[in-house]
């Protein structure tokens, strides 16, 4: 398709970083046969004339003004705030209210705001960033039309919730308030976790150098936190790569701002010592210096640009003085060194965990992305560590590609899955187990925890709430191969309402200390209800028509397949088919919203198996 043609469907992934966010964009319409798929990130941002792979995740208010002033690279630095004027930032976690309290519970008046603000914040800024989107798609090359382009906007999950409904809620809830998906042709997808994109862009730009059975492990180090996913190479095909995930992704609170922290710790203690001499210096100057001279200073290191020691000039003092903030290398490669050191041992028990867990699995390459991971140091520091362990140590030659994995790894598996029916992460390990409620003939051996119910179509005592488990936490689940069950049903023939409810329950339990049955206590959680319906008239193939002993009362015996599909962005699509025909609208959940189900979900009674 030519680029003076608007396109017909349009994929964007977008990565709200904790400091800085990328967006990247690719169409289906625009890729070549046999060519890779080629992510293309915005890199024209207002507030800035050069070309930049990320906007700072930044805003700016004024007392008595709701609105922002500015966003990303237009926000001014803290020495040219005006009156009344604040720059937010830095609040990316803090949609988790526990994160929020547990950050400032020591100094509560430190706290940047209430959750209701960090709400705000976050509606704000992604207003800014979809108005600057939808500009963007408009312009070449893109050219798209917004009444007739479908738009596919796919948001990373950061690994920190991948948990936690309610704070993915919050979070889907505030992206639409923003405008995304508003469109009748726009669809938004909270999909991959920030490590498992990593690893998709890290595989299919590095695919060269697997061989399918290999094991990779994927440490994303960014401004905020530390990822790790550890993924094997189930298939390479032509233009495909499929993966398969060993174990959860698993996070670590440590990244490139903790560096930033200590520098700024060292830079106002420093400053201290000047202020009783120049006391027009401003409280912020370390915190302008941290994020202003430091930052090319940190980039350096590991770099021919690095140098012994770095002297910043203080600003704010006049031109004829030369106070500086002195920094040795070694100063810095400590500050380096403490969070490399956290991440070889989360690293080195992610290992070892998995070794425990899956014994005779070999890690064979090592891949390393993310803000943190684009150092020359930090690379260098990971090739000397586990070169030695046997592992290749792969990153981007580039270094302003690391940081660009997450968004352009959402938009490259979606788009293998619209391109070649085949997603990157095909295959998955469950994060938590899921079962279908259902009655059984009672047993008094078998049942004995349970009291029975007696029917009164057939006369005959059930336990009810059974649970059948359809996947087990930790087990593999593989998109687009259904997993199946036989279930039965009692109705009555005379009842014009012959839908019914089979009940979802969720637990995070082990496997071997799953419930048998549900109650409130049980430790498990319906989460859905899948509603089907026979119809007015239906086929009368899986409906049996029996005549209860002794009294003579009629009722119907409904056969059905309850068949659960494996979809991409961890949902679950359930579908009910009785004599062939289908029998509910397809329904879908996603799988790793769980805590505690919603409230009042109570389960449905009255169907069995094995009758």
């Amino acid at each position: 398709m030519t680029e003076n043609v608007a396109p017909k469907h349009v994929i964007v992934g977008i990565d709200i970083g904790m400091t800085c966010t990328g967006v990247a964009i690719c169409s289906p319409d625009r890729v070549e046969s046999g060519k890779p798929i080629k992510p293309v990130v915005i890199q024209s941002w207002p507030g800035t004339d050069m070309h930049e792979n990320k906007v700072p995740t930044r805003l700016t208010y004024k007392a008595g003004n709701s609105r922002i002033l500015s966003w990303g690279f237009a926000c001014p630095s803290l020495e040219d705030l005006g009156p009344g004027m604040a720059v937010k930032e830095l609040f990316k976690f803090y949609l988790d209210k526990p994160i929020l309290v547990k950050s400032f519970r020591q100094n509560p008046q430190a706290a940047p705001g209430t959750f209701r603000d960090v709400v705000s914040w976050y509606t704000d800024f992604l207003t800014a960033l979809y108005g600057h989107i939808i500009g963007h798609l408009k312009n070449p090359p893109w050219l798209v039309d917004c009444n007739s382009t479908k738009i596919e906007y796919i948001f990373s999950l950061p690994t920190l919730w991948r948990d936690k409904d309610k704070v993915v809620g919050d979070f889907e809830e505030i992206v639409k308030e923003a405008g995304f998906g508003t469109d009748e042709n726009c669809s938004v997808v909270v999909g991959l976790t920030e490590g498992e994109a990593s690893a998709v862009s890290t595989a299919e730009s590095l695919e060269h150098k697997y061989k399918e059975g290999d094991t990779i492990l994927v440490c994303d180090a960014g401004g905020g936190t530390t990822d790790i996913c550890v993924l094997k190479v189930n298939r390479i095909g032509g233009e495909t790569v499929e993966l398969m995930t060993l174990d959860e992704p698993n996070v670590l609170d440590v990244g490139s701002l903790d560096i930033d922290d200590a520098f700024e710790r060292n830079a106002a203690e420093c400053l201290s010592t000047l202020r009783p001499k120049y006391p027009q210096l401003s409280e912020h100057i370390a915190h302008q210096i941290t994020r202003g001279a430091f930052q090319a200073i940190k980039t350096s290191l590991g770099t021919a640009a690095s140098v012994p020691t770095a002297r910043i000039l203080v600003p704010g003092l006049p031109v004829d003085l030369d106070e500086r903030v002195v920094l040795s290398r070694d100063e810095l490669k400590a500050m380096f060194d403490e969070q490399i050191h956290k991440i070889f041992d989360f690293i080195d028990k992610e290992i070892q965990s998995l070794q425990w867990d899956q014994p005779g699995t070999e890690i064979l390459y090592l891949v390393l992305s993310g803000g943190l991971g684009s150092s020359r140091y930090v690379q260098t520091e990971f090739t000397n560590k586990y070169s030695d362990r046997g592992m290749t140590v792969l990153f981007a030659d580039e270094p302003e590609e690391p940081p660009l994995a997450v968004c352009k790894g959402l938009v490259i598996d979606r788009m293998q899955r619209i391109c070649h029916n085949a997603s990157v992460l095909r295959t998955r390990r469950s994060r938590a187990s899921y079962g279908i409620l259902y009655s059984e003939r009672y047993d008094k051996n078998k049942h004995s925890a349970q009291n029975p119910i007696k029917n009164p179509l057939d006369g005959n005592k059930y336990a009810e709430n059974r649970i059948d488990w359809l996947i087990h936490k930790g087990g593999k689940v593989t998109e687009d191969e259904p997993i199946t069950r036989k279930y039965s049903r009692i109705i009555s023939p005379n009842n014009p309402d012959s839908s019914w409810k089979d009940g979802v329950v969720i637990s995070y339990s082990a496997p071997g200390e799953l419930p048998l049955f549900w109650n409130e206590k049980c430790g498990a959680h319906v989460i859905c209800n899948i509603v089907s319906d026979l119809g007015p008239r239906p086929n009368s193939a899986g409906i049996t028509q029996k005549r209860k002993k002794y009294i003579g009362k009629k009722f119907l015996r409904v056969d059905y397949d309850l068949l659960a599909f494996i979809e991409p962005e961890r949902l679950l699509r359930f579908e009910v088919m009785v004599g062939g025909e289908a029998r509910n609208e397809p329904q879908t959940l996603r799988v790793e919203w769980t805590e505690g189900g919603e409230e009042g979900n109570e389960p449905q009674n009255g169907f069995y198996v094995g009758v």
